[in-house]
């Protein structure tokens, strides 16, 4: 569930800008107290109640509505009917905005007249420099009181404007405000188009917009939900009950928006969530994509609480309606989802679950389905005028007085064990590729194409990557997560129609988690760990985004999921035995909680054989996994052969077959099964000598002869130690089926020599 999604968050998703200086832009908000608030003559009345709302969105960070306190401070402005201060003015011009009178401006030669229009900016402020100022304007105070309801801060460039509560314009900044027009995206000929095609369902209160082609069943189905999603929350919220039988009269009708696929949501929203609330028309945007969970009625159930009662006193209360009243979480049952976080030991204490700032990352998938069945607990206990009470402010929630009672309804029945689910996984052969995303991301329709070709060539699997990344202690609370700007990055949704996707082809689907150290993308373990305490730190960053990625991939039906990889610096002993401990019971603890959390095989992926045969923590894992990219370029004396060598087919093979036989007896020998989590070789001509890096420029035929050099390793291995190799996974596959191709030197094997090749390189050697 995604409520509010017409947010700040489109500037982020869509900036482009000068890295040192907005970087510095983001740095400062991030080290900043308070945000100044400046909202000019509007009614303070007004806007307070929308302030208390947001609140929680701002990392923490203390709002003010007050300029004169904190005048250090990043600020936000927000303006109706009037102009904004003169020494905006020039980043303004640049900017493209002019304010026309008290019920319209203009913007990139385009004339704003509704009363719900608005745009936002955000670049560095002329009188504040080395901080960000974000700029609302909305043609009424009504209107930019809803949108200030539902927004994000930003503190890097970027803008969006709004037509009627829905996104239209969005893109990049400089640093000083002048329009980036070639990182324009218009939505307005996509709305036109899918207004002009949709289909109208009327259904009991509900006007329903769904795509002409859209399965008319599935689309009543909904409303079916929806209608009972909107009792459940009319009868906590009503006292007389008459509202639960008259809903039109007591709330009006509802507009609902249906999108059948995540990429035309993305399209016309920019939004990647199951279900989105336009905070002025109040229009509920909901996905319903095949093989991907609908939100319950989530959204329809917040908001018509929000209708009926006003907005919350505390925002936890919004989402623990919509969740409470759905009763499902991702399309999992509540309790199953609750009981599965109570066995893992992973719920937050009462006052986190409640409070306005979360301070260190916590996955959504814990704190929303908790949020639901702490709603649904406080009904039961003190009845529905309570929660009309806590909702209106009038009452607030006793923390110590409820703590006791909510730790005993947290004693849902324990599913089944965890570990006796795993469903072997690599069982069986498996084998495919490592999908990254390309031109197009996870969430697009040419993905489904893309995998849909790979299941052609022969494929079981895939393997698709959830990337977080942690910023430097200076700029932010250590342990939060974020979900820009690292390439490849996925959201939650995107990998669900990833995932979705590739089970329609018939493939199995794995995940990795990838957690690096910053948005340049080096990997966290990266870092020095030199001390004991540093170690520490550094599995106490790491848990909240195992966590994350575990219950996503549980979410998302996968079968495999791979707990990291390549984290040598935190797997393999150092000199000092206490640090070895340290790390020891830091990736036993990981693997275990995985393993309550996620119901298939949970692994982890050394980097190197030389990281394989360290692993401090071996004992603890089912399957063996390891990247394998083995230097070839080495003469027996280990040093690098020179240029005038000229290797063939037999060079490869037997170089081939002595690097992965090591591996495969080491396996042997701890009688663990040996998966490939990813190898490849590049299309470069000289990335023979150190296959993890393209070399030279492009040489397909020579990727080809790879390939057979290496099949030919694995069935020679296959002849040594059956059944030994479980599987293995190509680096790379494209997510854009028309990349690669013959002038391409990286490593997909897309539109390339190798294609020819890769249903005999995938097939199970146990076979021939």
């Amino acid at each position: 569930m995604f409520i509010g999604a017409l947010t700040l968050a489109v500037v982020a998703n869509l900036s482009s800008f000068d890295g040192a200086d907005a970087w510095l832009l983001r740095k400062n908000y991030l080290s900043a107290e308070f945000v100044e608030v400046d909202a000019g003559g509007l009614d303070v009345d007004l806007l307070e109640p929308a302030l208390k709302a947001a609140r929680p969105t701002f990392l923490g960070l203390g709002l003010e509505l007050d300029a004169a306190r904190h005048p250090d401070s990043p600020r936000v402005l927000l303006r109706s009917g009037e102009a904004f201060p003169e020494t905006l003015k020039p980043a303004l011009e640049k900017l493209g905005f002019q304010f026309i009178d008290r019920s319209s401006f203009s913007f990139f030669g385009r004339r704003y007249d509704r009363e719900n229009d608005a745009l936002v900016a955000t670049f560095e402020d002329p009188s504040r420099p080395g901080l960000p100022v974000t700029i609302w304007y909305a043609n009424s105070p009504n209107s930019l009181a809803a949108y200030v309801t539902a927004f994000n801060p930003e503190m890097r460039p970027g803008f969006a404007s709004f037509r009627h509560g829905e996104l239209e314009l969005s893109g990049g900044l400089d640093v000083d405000g002048t329009l980036q027009t070639t990182l324009l995206l218009d939505r307005r000929r996509a709305w036109s188009e899918r207004f002009e095609s949709d289909r109208r369902l009327d259904l009991v209160g509900f006007s329903c917009r769904v795509p002409m082609m859209f399965e008319v069943v599935r689309a009543t189905d909904y409303l079916d939900i929806l209608i009972r999603a909107r009792r459940a929350t009319l009868l906590w919220a009503d006292a007389t009950g008459a509202a639960a039988e008259a809903p039109v009269a007591a709330i009006g009708e509802m507009n609902v928006i249906v999108h059948g696929h995540v990429e035309a949501m993305q399209t016309l929203l920019d939004v990647s969530a199951l279900s989105a609330v336009n905070p002025v028309t109040r229009t509920v945007h909901a996905l319903l994509a095949p093989g991907i969970p609908h939100d319950g009625g989530a959204a329809v159930a917040e908001s018509t609480a929000r209708r009926f009662l006003g907005s919350p006193a505390e925002e936890w209360l919004a989402v623990g309606a919509g969740v409470s009243a759905a009763g499902t979480w991702w399309g999992r049952t509540l309790d199953e989802q609750v009981a599965k976080l109570v066995a893992a030991g992973v719920v937050p204490a009462l006052e986190v679950l409640t409070s306005p700032r979360q301070v260190e990352f916590i996955s959504p998938h814990v704190m929303d389905p908790l949020r639901g069945y702490l709603f649904a607990h406080l009904a039961d206990k003190h009845g529905y005028g309570f929660l009309r009470d806590l909702w209106q402010g009038r009452i607030a929630l006793d923390i110590e007085a409820e703590r006791s009672d909510w730790l005993l309804a947290l004693h849902v029945p324990v599913p089944v064990d965890r570990e006796s689910q795993q469903i072997g996984a690599l069982g069986t052969w498996r084998a495919g590729a490592i999908v990254v995303p390309g031109p197009v991301g996870y969430g697009s329709r040419a993905m489904e194409t893309s995998v849909a070709n790979l299941k052609v060539f022969g494929a079981s699997a895939v393997s698709l990557r959830a990337t977080y990344f942690h910023e430097t202690p200076e700029a932010l609370v250590p342990g939060r997560l974020h979900h820009s700007d690292v390439p490849g990055l996925a959201s939650d949704l995107e990998l669900a129609s990833a995932a979705a996707a590739a089970r329609k082809a018939g493939l199995r689907v794995g995940i990795e988690l990838h957690v690096l150290s910053s948005a340049s993308g080096g990997y966290l373990a990266d870092l020095s760990l030199p001390s004991e305490a540093t170690c520490r730190q550094f599995f106490a960053d790491y848990e909240p985004a195992l966590v994350h990625g575990a219950l996503i991939a549980d979410l998302l039906g996968a079968d495999l999921f791979s707990c990291g990889n390549g984290l040598s610096n935190t797997t393999m002993p150092s000199a000092l035995e206490s640090i070895n401990t340290i790390k020891a019971e830091g990736w036993t603890h990981l693997i275990r909680l995985a393993r309550q959390l996620f119901a298939g095989e949970s692994i982890y992926t050394a980097g190197s054989q030389y990281e394989l045969e360290g692993l401090l923590f071996a004992d603890e894992l089912h399957v063996y996994s390891m990247e394998f990219f083995p230097r070839l370029d080495l003469g027996p004396n280990g040093v690098a052969l020179g240029r005038e060598h000229k290797p063939d087919s037999t060079f490869f093979t037997q170089r081939l077959q002595g690097n992965l036989l090591r591996a495969a007896n080491f396996a042997e020998e701890r009688g663990k099964p040996l998966f490939l989590g990813s190898v490849g070789f590049s299309s470069a001509r000289d990335g023979w000598r150190q296959t993890d890096w393209p070399r030279g420029v492009a040489a397909p035929e020579l990727q080809m002869e790879l390939y057979r050099s290496f099949r030919q390793a694995v069935l020679r291995v296959e002849d040594k130690l059956p059944g030994r190799l479980v599987g293995l996974m190509l680096w790379n596959w494209s997510s854009y089926p028309a990349a690669g191709g013959l002038a391409d030197a990286g490593f997909t094997p897309q539109g390339k020599d190798a294609l020819e090749w890769l249903d005999e390189l995938l097939l199970n050697p146990h076979l021939e």
